[in-house]
């Protein structure tokens, strides 16, 4: 698999294979770009297309602490800039929920 655009920024590698003539390609990656704006720590996050399927993954991956999720975008709704901003931003939360220790320890 070829992937698209790789974009870094700061410590976040951004890859993306939204085709350069998708609608909404700029809005997307800026709602994912926005998402990590306050980032600690080093982060490979991207978009993946399937080979002759209609939905997306999206993943966000930060090895130094060995995080690592991703997202089934399966339908055009979820496709959406607003959408995908929010998903990314909720596997963030859920990154920063596991480095907390847990309560009485």
């Amino acid at each position: 698999m070829t992937l698209g655009e790789h974009h870094t920024m700061g410590l976040v590698t951004f890859e993306s294979e939204i085709p350069s003539d998708h609608p909404e390609k700029e809005k997307i990656e800026s709602s994912i770009r926005e998402a990590f704006a306050q980032a600690d720590g080093s982060w490979r996050v991207g978009i993946l297309l399937v080979r002759d399927a209609p939905w997306w993954i999206v993943f966000v991956h930060d090895a130094e602490r060995g995080f690592r999720r991703s997202a089934l975008l399966d339908s055009p709704w979820k496709q959406r800039p607003e959408f995908i901003g929010s998903v990314v931003k909720e596997l963030m939360r859920e990154r920063r929920r596991a480095r907390r220790p847990a309560k009485g320890r």
